[in-house]
């Protein structure tokens, strides 16, 4: 009798055993599923009119000051101020399985939010990490009682262009005369270290800046420098290398980087290049000096 109430009761543990195993097995399954169909992401200006203009049930929500909104904002958009006290309270209350678009004027905030979002489980969020000052977002898409006329929102895209071509011409001007240089040098002194290893990282320098061009529809300035031979010793060469990359480092912390910091593609080309300067370069100019 003993026995069989235990292999009963054995029976029993296992059946429930089972079932709890599969219980678990079944949400974790669904919530994998729920997880892997979840959208966060960054997009352009481009991809993000593409989708203003294909959902018709997005939800796009503008993360600015209420002062910013007003001055012009994308048609049907929310107000919800980022530095607001109730701000995430305020987003908490909104409908979690909705598709939103989130921007701000350069894509800070409302980077920030979408990882806020992704926090509270919601469950598609695209963020305008160009933020709604992009050169390239349309302007038609923008509404409000004190948004500017077309004419000025055209202006103010050509002066755009105008400010990150004359930023761009000026960095990889700076960057083909120093390319330039260690040229010379390498044509007066032979393939001799540091500047052989340096003129390589310069063509680096000059390609990635040539990628920002082509992605703003730029054109490329022509090198215009002409390679002449070095006449002087390696010490020499390596005290002039020492000055030209402490101008470089004034050139671009305290001209080109300020001046782009609504474009954090650029921004963060500019302060890669500066750290190679500062870091890399002028220290071994300085070994060698």
């Amino acid at each position: 009798m003993k026995i069989k109430n235990y292999f009963k009761n054995y029976n029993l543990i296992t059946v429930s055993l089972i079932v709890i195993f599969l219980f678990f097995a079944i949400y974790f399954v669904f919530a994998k599923n729920e997880s892997s169909n979840s959208v966060y992401r960054n997009i352009g200006a481009t991809e993000a009119q593409k989708i203003i203009a294909s959902n018709t049930s997005l939800k796009v929500l503008d993360v600015r000051t209420k002062e910013e909104y007003e001055e012009g904002y994308i048609a049907g958009a929310t107000n919800l101020d980022f530095y607001g006290n109730s701000f995430k309270n305020d987003l908490s209350k909104l409908n979690k399985d909705d598709t939103y678009l989130v921007y701000c004027r350069s894509g800070n905030r409302s980077g920030q939010t979408l990882s806020i979002m992704k926090d509270l489980g919601f469950k598609n969020v695209y963020n305008l990490s160009s933020g709604i000052k992009s050169p390239y977002f349309d302007e038609q898409l923008i509404k409000g009682e004190q948004s500017v006329s077309n004419n000025s929102l055209a202006s103010q895209k050509t002066s755009s262009t105008v400010l990150i071509k004359n930023a761009l011409d000026e960095a990889i001007n700076d960057e083909y005369k120093a390319h330039s240089f260690y040229a010379g040098v390498i044509m007066s002194l032979g393939e001799i270290r540091p500047f052989s290893m340096i003129i390589q990282s310069e063509q680096n320098h000059i390609d990635f800046l040539k990628s920002l061009y082509k992605k703003y529809n730029l054109e490329i300035p022509k090198d215009n420098n002409v390679v002449k031979k070095f006449d002087g010793s390696l010490s020499d060469a390596c005290k002039i290398g020492v000055d030209a990359e402490i101008e470089n480092l004034k050139l671009y912390k305290n001209k080109l980087i300020p001046s782009m910091s609504s474009y954090t593609d650029i921004v963060e080309v500019f302060n890669n290049l500066m750290n190679a300067s500062e870091f890399k370069h002028l220290p071994a100019f300085t070994r060698c000096s």
